[in-house]
């Protein structure tokens, strides 16, 4: 009788066949391993590199230009966390110190070591951070002694502190830290105040936008937007400011134009003007012997027909016209007694300017016409 030789692997067989996959597992693993380390390695060497240009941006952009603040609240701050985020280091295994002309930032690597980038343009691995005691500048060359390492900077938004000497303390309430962890508690300088008359916006609705297309703008600076009312000139004002009982343009000879401001301004070497209401010669009829006082009164007494006499500073000067006679200059006698008298009218302003004298005749008819008819008329009236 033939034995079935075909009965499986033996104990020993399956043992060894478990140790040899186990081992290239473990190869293989570490082989992983390591190149996602070396992959990760590759990424901070890259990202701490990139810092150089990101820093050197912030130095222009600081006035007077400075590295102080960009460890703290700034681009390069925030770069830093993010790759610690990313790559599970906090904030303690890091290092990133600056002064106003240099700075450094040191980062852990996955293999063991530091990369490193400095002002100065180094970018190398290092064995740790800043040594305390080392002389020098902040850079790469003085990145020697892990077991001395320099303390990064503590997160003063978090530290019970007023560093600025705002009058607030840490993070929220002080407005210069933006979190627990910030390590510079300094407010960001203000924004740049919005003028109403540069923000691009029609604040008064008139449809003009900012100066100098707006006229309510005296400037980009200015803060209203708003047009100025229009001015009131005294001469247009419907009101008479100098009291002469003439009112603005064209009418008082003391305003040029409507938008003169001053009622008042005429030269002062202007004489006033006088002239005479009615007719010369002027007729009355009377057979009173004398129209002008004595036995003329009632209908027999002469009545004068006024006079104007306007000044351009004093206005109206009536009240000052000086009238002289009458003089008697004739009489006649041809049926009907007649008598011519002359009345002289003067004026002088204020400021002692005459104006030219003037003569008014009146012709008295002692018979025919009703007793005071006035006007004029003829010998055979």
């Amino acid at each position: 009788m033939k034995k079935n030789k075909n009965l499986g692997f033996t104990l020993i067989e399956i043992m060894i066949a478990i140790s040899i996959v186990t081992l290239l597992g473990t190869v293989i693993q570490g082989q992983f391993f390591e190149a996602r380390n070396k992959s990760r390695d590759a990424t901070v060497r890259h990202s701490i590199s990139q810092l150089r240009t990101v820093a050197l941006n912030q130095y222009f952009d600081y006035s007077p230009n400075t590295y102080t603040p960009i460890c703290g609240d700034s681009p390069v701050d925030l770069m830093l966390r993010d790759l610690g985020n990313k790559e599970g280091v906090q904030s303690i295994d890091y290092q990133c110190t600056s002064s106003p002309d240099e700075w450094v930032a040191i980062f852990p690597l996955k293999k063991g070591g530091y990369w490193c980038s400095d002002s100065i343009g180094s970018s190398k691995e290092v064995v740790g951070f800043l040594n305390s005691t080392a002389e020098g500048s902040l850079n790469c060359d003085n990145a020697t002694s892990p077991s001395a390492a320099v303390v990064p900077p503590s997160p003063l938004c978090n530290d019970s502190l007023d560093n600025d000497n705002d009058g607030l303390i840490d993070y929220p309430n002080d407005p210069g830290c933006s979190a627990p962890e910030d390590t510079d508690e300094t407010n960001a300088p203000a924004p740049p105040p919005t003028y109403a008359c540069n923000d691009g916006s029609d604040n008064d609705s008139d449809s003009l936008t900012d100066y100098p297309n707006d006229p309510g703008c005296e400037s980009a600076s200015d803060t209203d937007e708003t047009n100025a009312p229009a001015p009131v000139y005294v001469c247009s004002d419907s009101i008479d400011n100098d009291s002469d009982g003439l009112i603005d343009y064209p009418n008082d000879p003391g305003c040029s134009s409507t938008t003169d401001d001053d009622e008042y301004n005429v030269p002062a070497n202007t004489a006033p003007s006088l002239s005479l209401i009615g007719s010369s010669p002027y007729h009355f009829y009377s057979t009173s012997g004398n129209i002008f006082s004595g036995g003329g009164n009632g209908s027999n007494k002469y009545t004068d027909p006024g006079y104007n006499a306007i000044d351009a500073e004093d206005g109206n000067i009536n009240s000052s016209v000086i009238v002289t006679g009458p003089s008697l200059v004739s009489s006649t006698n041809s049926g009907c007694r007649r008598y011519l008298y002359n009345l002289t009218y003067n004026v002088t302003d204020s400021g002692g300017l005459t104006a030219p004298s003037q003569t008014r005749t009146v012709d008295h008819h002692k018979c025919k016409k009703q007793n005071g008819t006035q006007g004029p008329g003829g010998p055979n009236d």
